[in-house]
C-alpha cells in the first residue's frame, strides 16, 4: 500500500538522533584543567561561570560583591569555550573588560578569579524570567509593582525611557558614591517611591541598578551581539555544589606586553 509503518518511523527517528553531533559534558574541574593548560575545545556543555573581583577575602566569597545584589550575570558554555586557549588577560578582555579598567584595578589591589559551576544553576535573562526571579528573591511588594510594567518594557526602547542616560551616569559613579546616591534605585528606594506615582522609569531604574540590566540589555535572552545572557542567584561560592575557583593573574606587565604586541600587529598590517 506504500504506507509507512510505525516501526519504520521509529527507525527513522532513531537514525536522526544518531546523526546529531555529540557534545560532551564537562565538569567545572575538567574545564578548569583545560583553561590552565590553555587548550581549546571544539564544544562542550554542562559548565557556566562568572569572572569575579574583590579587594578583600570577604568580597571574593560571593559571586557578586556589590551590597544587596541578589542576582549575578554569568557566562554560558559558548562564552567560556571562547575563553579557552587565551591568557587570563585575554579571557577578561573577551568577556568585555577594557585594558583601561584592568590597568586601574592593578592600582587598587583588586584580585580576579573565575568561578565555574554546573550550568543547571543558570536562568536565561528574559524579562519574564527576571520578573520570576524578582518574585523569588525580593520582597513580594516589588514583584507586584514591576509585573504590570513587563509587557511595556518588552516593547519600549531604552532611549525612550531614559533619553538622557541618567541611569548609566549614576551606575558609573564610584562604588562609595553610587550606593548613597538618592537616584541609585536599590530595592529599598524603589519601595519608597509612592505606588501611585511609580513609573516605567522607576521600574527600569530598579532593573538597571539592582539587577544589572544596563542600557544594552535587550530582554529577549540574548545580547545585541547575539550572545545568550544568563543570571543566577548571588550566593556564597562555598554554597554552590560542584563550584571550582581559578585564580587569575593580571599585572601591569601583562597589560604592557599585550599593548606592545597589539602595536606590532598594527604596524605589520600597514
Amino acid at each position: 500500500t506504500g504506507a509507512i509503518t510505525t516501526e519504520a518511523i521509529e527507525y527513522l527517528n532513531a537514525s536522526m538522533v544518531l546523526m546529531e553531533p555529540f557534545i560532551p559534558v564537562l565538569t567545572p574541574s575538567e574545564y578548569a584543567e583545560q583553561f590552565f593548560q590553555r587548550k581549546t575545545h571544539s564544544g562542550f556543555r554542562g559548565v557556566c561561570g562568572r569572572f569575579i573581583r574583590g579587594t578583600t577575602a570577604q568580597q571574593l566569597e560571593w559571586l557578586s560583591d556589590e551590597p544587596a545584589k541578589k542576582l549575578s550575570w554569568i557566562c554560558d558554555e559558548e562564552l567560556l569555550q571562547a575563553c579557552l586557549g587565551k591568557s587570563d588577560l585575554e579571557a577578561m578582555l573577551h568577556v568585555g573588560k577594557t585594558l583601561e579598567w584592568l590597568e586601574a584595578r592593578t592600582q587598587d589591589g583588586t584580585q580576579h578569579k573565575l568561578v565555574l559551576f554546573p550550568s543547571t544553576k543558570a536562568t536565561l535573562a528574559t524579562w519574564d524570567n527576571l520578573a520570576d526571579l524578582v518574585r523569588e528573591h525580593y520582597d513580594n511588594k516589588i514583584y507586584l509593582r514591576v509585573k504590570p510594567f513587563i509587557p511595556v518594557l518588552k516593547t519600549t526602547p531604552f532611549d525612550t525611557i531614559d533619553p538622557d542616560h541618567r541611569l548609566a551616569e549614576i551606575a558609573c559613579l564610584p562604588l562609595a558614591e553610587r550606593f548613597v546616591h538618592s537616584e541609585y534605585m536599590t530595592a529599598e528606594r524603589f519601595l519608597a517611591v509612592h505606588e501611585q506615582v511609580t513609573s516605567l522609569y522607576h521600574v527600569r531604574a530598579f532593573f538597571f541598578h539592582s539587577l544589572g540590566c544596563n542600557e544594552l540589555y535587550t530582554g529577549n535572552g540574548t545580547s545585541k551581539a547575539g550572545q545568550k545572557e544568563y543570571v543566577t542567584p548571588n550566593v556564597k561560592i562555598k554554597d554552590i555544589q560542584g563550584a571550582v575557583t581559578i585564580d587569575l593573574t593580571i599585572g601591569l606587565e601583562h597589560i604592557r606586553h599585550h599593548k606592545a604586541n597589539n602595536v606590532k600587529a598594527k604596524t605589520c598590517d600597514v
